[in-house]
């Protein structure tokens, strides 16, 4: 259980860059690789200097990305895993579209002129205090999905409703 006295957010550095690595940071996508434990990092660097981090993993599955070459302006990195796409300037998925937001990183820059990518973690409950999985008791619902395309079946009870979804919007039949 979380102890209430400890704070509920605490943070960890990511990755470190002396001063030398951070003045040939270039405009756009830049990769970078922690010699601490071989994670790799992108940093965007916008035409007035402002930087932004995150992981170079993708929400999706896990995948790396990658330099996108059907990037024109030079803020879009596409996933090896499915092509999913981030534009790392805004740190939003743009294929698919309005999907996920990439975690993002906190820049610190040092008075020596380095810099600082740091991870904020946030206590989660669902993940420090799991639960074993309880049986449901008579009388509360259960909603098995079925992946075939554009149907979905609900079992509350003795009560079954089929939906056929079409085009973002669903038809009770």
């Amino acid at each position: 259980m979380h102890d209430p006295g400890q704070p509920a957010r605490h943070s960890r550095t990511v990755l470190s860059l002396d001063p030398e690595v951070v003045g040939s940071l270039k405009d756009g996508i830049n990769f970078k690789k922690s010699t601490d434990d071989g994670m790799w990092y992108i940093i965007y660097k916008d035409q007035q200097g402002e930087l932004k981090a995150c992981k170079n993993q993708c929400k999706h599955q896990g995948g790396l990305f990658i330099k996108d070459i059907e990037d024109l302006d030079g803020r879009t990195v596409r996933c090896t895993k499915h092509y999913w796409k981030l534009n790392v300037s805004t740190m939003c998925y743009v294929n698919p579209p309005e999907s996920f937001t990439q975690d993002e990183f906190e820049v610190v820059m040092t008075d020596e002129g380095g810099l600082k990518l740091v991870e904020v973690i946030v206590h989660d409950p669902w993940l420090a205090e799991p639960r074993d999985l309880q049986k449901l008791q008579e009388g509360e619902m259960t909603v098995p999905w079925f992946c075939q395309p554009g149907v979905m079946d609900n079992h509350l009870d003795k009560l079954q409703t089929t939906f056929i979804c079409h085009h973002n919007f669903c038809v009770e039949q």
